[in-house]
């Protein structure tokens, strides 16, 4: 009792403060969250609760733009600092109905300010006469205050919207009906007023955390603090990364244009990564929309595809696509390399790089033999990863009904991918598991085997070693060079030695998939083995030797089964999972970090067959 009676007096003098600061609304205004004085009727209804609540908050918070009228104007940006101090103060001792409060009647100044100066501008000025309303001055100290209390206002909303049990951009659940309804008086939520209601106070109050960062952002970029924009963006991107993982970037897409308007202005503060991801996930909000449907497995020939290629896009959406290219070209001519201060890691490049290829190809815009690097690159390292890396997004683009590239040979992509100076172990790894699944599709068997030589090397590094994505990734490259091995056992001599050598190859699949953390991939690769091992089962001499690994691999999957998925360090999904609206922790079967726009898995399975 002694810690919530310690909240109680420091709420207690905070609200002092506010009802001094003004007497006459800050109640009102707070109370407006107070459940108890929401009055429903009789309506025993969760949702009519669920409706007068919403009503009682939008008129409660009405009544603060009338404090200001009655005010005098001679000590407003002493009021400002108070009222910023009080929302400050509140929001470390974590009493965030009077931090809302607070900020809600700091930034009626700077909107009372905005209002006044636009109202002097539209009005005609034929000779200059006194009024007693001229808009408040404010220096660049007291439009700071009201860019930080804006991030501070932001984040109390967000956590009033989880109190509700919504995240910010999300639109509310309909609760299930608990009160008996004749079958003939139940209407639908999306035809109830009352909840219609509800879910319009859900989303205005999501919309009005995002003007408070648009309108940091806009201050940044007045008093020209690169700081505050970049702070803007950080705090946009990491509270809809949920949208971006679930693929509905094209919900943000007007702020996101806006914020990198204003970040092309102010600079980006240092930090390239964060201008990087931003370009991405506005590139992507632009195409996603347009990517049609996924063509089926069968349906789909291996970088080929015979089947009629759709029209390109048109008029207002090839805009839109052509938008995407610029801001994709933006990004990735800033981080080329030729200024070594915004060289960005090549896991983040890397997704640029895939959603340029995307667009191109919406576009029907053939990529050079240069693969994207026509302008002169000083950084060779550079240089040569891009190249691989637009090749990769290229072969995993065709045959998928839209225009297919004209691909640059396999083994000169093979070529430039040995070449490569590798910047992060773990891209290097899974381009060589996707260049490994492109050469088993083409049958070309012996890259497949080089290929798969060069990334299992990778597990001798100390820092791979216990690696989520590694471990993702030594499934898919022992599971390309198994199936080599298998499809060659009929015609090699010593079979029973290569017989052997598929065996161990396949029973540590599940052991890397356990050590990933994924339940789906140590299934995958327990199918794997088990179609392997299939041939031999007949033999009581080979089921004893294999009956050690079959108990581990039911073992990991156990253990597995009781896991969240462990996500690679940069594992992302591809923009065709994306605009199908699925999660970025779901992304499977291909390996963390692939991007690839529309690929399918690189380990089809053959079908779990029964011993008889």
């Amino acid at each position: 009792t002694r810690p919530k009676d310690s909240i109680r007096k420091k709420r207690a003098l905070l609200v002092n403060v506010g009802l001094a600061l003004a007497p006459d609304a800050f109640q009102i205004v707070l109370d407006g969250e107070n459940e108890n004085k929401v009055s429903m009727g009789k309506s025993r209804r969760h949702i009519s609760f669920l409706c007068a609540k919403a009503r009682h908050h939008t008129m409660s918070v009405d009544k603060a733009e009338g404090h200001l009228k009655r005010l005098n104007r001679d000590n407003h940006e002493e009021r400002i600092y108070i009222w910023a101090d009080l929302a400050k103060v509140s929001r470390k001792q974590g009493v965030w109905d009077v931090c809302r409060t607070a900020c809600r009647f700091c930034l009626l100044y700077d909107a009372m300010s905005k209002k006044m100066a636009k109202a002097k501008k539209s009005e005609p000025s034929p000779a200059p006469r006194p009024s007693p309303r001229a808009p408040l001055q404010m220096s660049v100290d007291v439009l700071r205050t009201f860019a930080e209390v804006g991030f501070i206002n932001a984040e109390a909303i967000i956590h009033f919207l989880r109190s509700e049990g919504i995240e910010l951009n999300n639109r509310p659940v309909p609760p299930e009906v608990t009160v008996p309804h004749h079958p003939g008086n139940v209407v639908p939520p999306e035809e109830d007023a009352e909840w219609l209601t509800y879910s319009s106070w859900i989303m205005n109050l999501s919309q009005y955390a995002m003007k408070n960062w648009l309108r940091s952002a806009e201050i940044g970029q007045e008093i020209n603090e690169a700081w505050l924009v970049h702070n803007t963006v950080v705090y946009v991107l990491n509270h809809n990364h949920h949208l971006i993982l679930a693929g509905r970037q094209k919900e943000l897409v007007e702020l996101l244009q806006g914020l990198l308007s204003i970040m092309k202005v102010t600079g980006h503060n240092g930090d390239t990564i964060t201008l990087v991801l931003l370009c991405n996930a506005l590139a992507r909000g632009l195409i996603l929309g347009l990517i049609p449907s996924q063509t089926s497995e069968k349906g789909r020939r291996f970088l080929k595809s015979n089947q009629l290629h759709l029209s390109p896009v048109e008029g207002f959406v090839a805009s839109d696509v052509r938008l995407a290219i610029e801001v994709c070209d933006y990004g990735l001519a800033l981080t080329n390399g030729n200024l070594p201060q915004e060289i960005v890691p090549i896991s983040t490049r890397q997704q640029l790089i895939a959603t340029w290829v995307k667009a191109k190809q919406l576009l029907q815009q053939q990529i050079g033999s240069k693969l994207g690097t026509e302008d002169e690159y000083i950084n060779e390292s550079q240089t040569r990863m891009t190249k691989v890396l637009v090749a990769l997004e290229m072969y995993s683009c065709n045959g998928l009904g839209l225009m297919d590239f004209t691909l640059p040979s396999l083994n000169q992509v093979v070529r430039l991918a040995s070449d490569c100076k590798w910047t992060d172990p773990h891209v290097e790894l899974q381009s060589l598991v996707r260049l490994a699944h492109f050469a088993y599709g083409l049958r070309e068997h012996e890259i497949v085997m080089s290929l798969a030589k060069k990334a299992l090397i990778l597990k001798n590094i100390s820092s791979l070693a216990q690696n989520a994505m590694f471990s993702y990734g030594g499934v898919c490259v022992n599971c390309q060079k198994n199936r080599k091995i298998i499809k060659n056992i009929r015609k090699i001599q010593n079979r029973p030695c290569i017989a052997s050598r598929a065996r161990e190859n396949s029973s540590s699949f599940p052991r890397y998939g356990g050590l990933a953390g994924n339940h789906t991939l140590v299934m995958q690769s327990a199918r794997h083995y088990w179609n392997t091992c299939f041939p031999f089962f007949s033999s009581a001499f080979c089921r004893k030797r294999l009956k050690t690994s079959i108990q581990q691999i039911l073992k990991t999957i156990n253990k597995t089964k009781t896991q969240k998925k462990v996500r690679g360090p940069h594992e992302g999904c591809s923009v065709e999972r994306n605009r199908r609206g699925e999660s970025g922790s779901d992304c499977h079967p291909g390996l963390p970090g692939t991007l690839g726009l529309g690929r399918k898995s690189p380990l089809p399975s053959r079908p779990l067959r029964r011993c008889g």
